[in-house]
């Protein structure tokens, strides 16, 4: 490196002195060093970035046996004049032979525009740096896509790793009928605790090969932690019934259908499940909760977030909340694809869930009682209110911003009164409220049949509320649309 010492001065003028300001000593000496650098490659000009072969040179020189993760997202794509991805491969033929990384992310970034963003797959070359990695514990992917034998022949060749996040294409299902790849599939993949994937589109056939993929590792890797898509729901009954062997996975989804024998009798092989998810068909029959069997559904002594999607029935709803609203972090309510939203008696959950972080409640149309006050929620920090377009209900928006701790709120489709309104502008000018909000979004649905000087007073006082909101908070993000 001393040779190339002017050269690299002239050509990356902040790596040398990134190298005089660090402490070689220091912990995390080589990690701090090496994503200095390639921040800085990244952000060159053409004109001034250093050559491949003098940008692999000083990549060499930075990485030491220390080095812990690895970031390739900002690389991917430099050198484009070079074969494909080339820059990227050597980085990772270099870190594999120089140090024992555990940590590897190829994330696409924001600025190329994630939305039109085309995933290729991850080419034969790169794949086999990835598989070079013999110390790799965590591998997060989507700015690449793989298949389920890609996935195979890596895992099989990281033993150490254990958690794999990544973009997969979907494939017809009946390739899981083959005894051949299942078996390859559990030998390759038994050590996994984490392994979240999803797909490359929305259709159909995407959404049937996740929930397979899903169901077959709920059946056949009981190390597993969390598995799927989060953002999609792939019921899990089937596999829960057939399970044979004591699971480690920490979350469920399941579907609850008409007929009570499709309702799992016991989940004493879930023993660590800490968040259920319950989604409710239209036709669903309602038993008394006694002796029904969904009361295997109200053993999870772990669990601490609930989330409950188009359930229709009070009584229901208040024994889940009796059962486990005090354990309860987090509480997520949701009605979609037309199912009509029960009467919410918000006072059952401030009655018992008292130490709720995070409240999100969507697709409601009102919340019939008015016995109860945000502030006794000690600890919540995000609330997410979306009612439906056709709600009459007027919310107490000077109550909500009143839970002491909270940092985020979303409300979605709100009416407020003229008074209402103003009491809130005012308790926020006095610091009543509002103190720590981070992050607060309104859509305040338009009143209808209203005179020109009510609807000028309201206007007036929102923009009042939001100007006292950024002078307050100057740091938070404020959006209110009206």
């Amino acid at each position: 490196m001393a040779g190339n010492g002017s050269k690299v001065n002239k050509e990356i003028p902040n790596v040398m002195e990134y190298v005089s300001q660090l402490d070689t000593d220091a912990q995390n000496w080589s990690q701090n060093l090496v994503e200095r650098f390639i921040t800085s490659l990244s952000k060159l000009t053409v004109a001034r970035k250093p050559s491949f072969l003098v940008a692999e040179q000083i990549l060499s020189q930075l990485i030491t046996p220390d080095l812990k993760e690895f970031d390739l997202s900002l690389i991917v794509n430099l050198y484009p004049e070079e074969p494909q991805f080339a820059f990227a491969i050597k980085a990772l033929q270099l870190v594999s032979s120089k140090a024992k990384i555990c940590k590897l992310k190829i994330k696409i970034l924001e600025s190329a525009g994630a939305i039109n963003y085309i995933i290729p797959q991850m080419n034969v070359e790169m794949r086999a740096g990835i598989r070079g990695l013999e110390s790799l514990r965590h591998l997060d992917v989507d700015r690449f896509y793989f298949t389920i034998d890609d996935l195979i022949k890596l895992c099989r060749e990281i033993s150490s790793l254990r958690d794999l996040i990544v973009k997969i294409a979907a494939q017809p299902i009946q390739i899981f009928g083959d005894p051949d790849l299942l078996e390859s599939f559990k030998n390759s993949f038994g050590k996994l605790a984490v392994f979240r994937f999803s797909s490359l589109s929305e259709e159909d056939h995407s959404k049937e090969f996740e929930e397979e993929l899903t169901c077959l590792c709920v059946r056949h890797l009981p190390n597993l932690q969390f598995v799927g898509n989060f953002s999609l729901f792939a019921d899990m009954t089937r596999p829960c019934m057939e399970q044979k062997d004591q699971s480690k996975l920490q979350h469920l989804s399941l579907r609850l259908k008409r007929s009570e024998a499709q309702v799992v009798a016991s989940f004493d092989k879930f023993p660590d499940v800490h968040t259920l998810s319950l989604k409710w068909d239209s036709d669903y029959n309602y038993c008394p909760v006694e002796g029904s069997k969904i009361k295997a559904l109200l053993e999870f002594s772990r669990l601490n977030t609930l989330k409950l999607v188009n359930i229709t029935s009070p009584p229901y709803f208040k024994q889940f909340l009796k059962i486990y609203g005090k354990q309860l972090k987090e509480l997520d309510l949701c009605y979609k694809y037309e199912i009509e939203a029960m009467d919410l008696e918000f006072k059952l959950i401030c009655e018992f869930c008292p130490e709720l972080e995070t409240i999100d409640l969507r697709g409601i149309r009102d919340i019939t009682d008015s016995d109860w006050s945000m502030a006794s929620f000690s600890e919540l920090k995000e609330l997410n209110l979306i009612f439906t377009r056709d709600t009459t209900h007027l919310i107490q928006l000077s109550d909500l911003l009143s839970a002491p701790n909270l940092r985020e709120m979303t409300l979605v489709n709100i009416r407020v009164s003229e008074d209402e309104l103003k009491k809130t502008l005012e308790m926020t000018e006095a610091g009543e409220i509002s103190s720590k909000i981070d992050y607060l979004k309104f859509f305040v649905l338009a009143e209808e049949n209203v005179d020109d000087s009510l609807e000028n007073a309201m206007n007036n006082n929102w923009d009042k509320l939001v100007n006292v909101l950024k002078k307050t908070r100057p740091d938070a993000n404020i959006n209110i649309i009206w």
